[in-house]
């Protein structure tokens, strides 16, 4: 009798163990197809066959993290169909500068005339010119974004950063008769910066106004115990009041919406590069002046 009890209870045991077994690999299985399919299930969506609370921890991390990579992928994408429409509309913004250039090219082959000729020629010096810039934004957008670009940092005078950028753009200000104002509450403020890249946010901030603005620029620096800021405003052009929040896209804009053979890649590459030096750059509106307000923290002097 003793015999044939233990046997039994030792045939449940194997069969309760073997059981268990099976359920433990099916739910392991579950969780792997589940991981493997990335279906982005929320945490009650998997089942579970093992109601213990280490199972359902597991279930809940792995939903957790099914859905962090799902909203992920869904962004990657959404990221990469963007890159390619902004691409797809470079092409064209460099395309067309080239057709016209070739446009005047040939004109001018066939002119007689030489001093016709030598206007066409000049027209077409124009356009490549433009394409050149073209060109340009874009090297500076992809070095302002690569993971592997070394910032420099040092102890950097912001008053004649400012007046050298300014002083590049001495003829542009002339023709437009525009004498900037410049306003700096501390002129021997100090930043921490990489001054390659804070030369280049300050130029693409007054390239901006220059291309887009309808009035004197303003420089204005004020600091105090913990922060500075330097605005760049002035006046913009017609009665259309832009979106602050979409000033820094990339590629903002298409065809002729563009201005003046921008591709919106400036105010994007000045974003980017205030970033990685722990700055921030913000735009807003002030009736009909447009202001860039780049701030970052205060720097001891001496």
């Amino acid at each position: 009798m003793s015999e044939m009890f233990f046997s039994v209870v030792g045939a449940s045991f194997f069969l309760g163990f073997f059981l268990a077994c099976l359920i433990y690999e099916r739910q392991l299985n579950g969780v792997a197809d589940a991981m493997r399919q990335n279906q982005g299930l929320e945490s009650e969506d998997l089942e579970v066959s093992i109601p213990t609370e280490g199972w359902k921890a597991l279930c809940r991390e792995a939903s957790a993290y099914m859905n962090k990579a799902r909203v992920a992928a869904a962004g990657a994408r959404n990221e990469a169909i963007d890159y390619s429409r902004g691409l797809s509309s470079l092409a064209h913004d460099v395309r067309t500068p080239l057709t016209g250039a070739k446009g005047y090219l040939q004109l001018a082959m066939g002119e007689c005339k030489p001093e016709v000729a030598q206007a066409r020629l000049r027209a077409a010096e124009r356009r490549i010119g433009d394409v050149e810039n073209l060109i340009d934004q874009l090297a500076l957008y992809v070095r302002a974004n690569d993971p592997e670009r070394k910032y420099e940092f040092k102890t950097v005078a912001l008053l004649p950063v400012t007046l050298e950028v300014l002083g590049g753009y001495e003829e542009d200000l002339a023709r437009r008769a525009w004498e900037p104002v410049i306003g700096f509450a501390d002129e021997a403020i100090l930043v921490e910066a990489d001054e390659g890249a804070l030369k280049r946010i300050i130029d693409n901030l007054v390239s901006n106004a220059l291309r887009h603005g309808n009035g004197s620029l303003r420089l204005i620096q004020k600091s105090n115990d913990s922060t500075w800021t330097l605005e760049i405003a002035n006046l913009i052009k017609g009665d259309a009041r832009p979106d602050e929040s979409g000033l820094f896209e990339r590629f903002r804009g298409e065809g002729t919406k563009r201005l003046n053979g921008g591709l919106g890649l400036g105010l994007s590459t000045a974003k980017k590069l205030a970033e990685d030096m722990g700055w921030t750059l913000e735009a807003n509106m002030d009736g009909e002046v447009l202001g860039f307000v780049l701030s970052g923290k205060t720097v001891e002097n001496g």
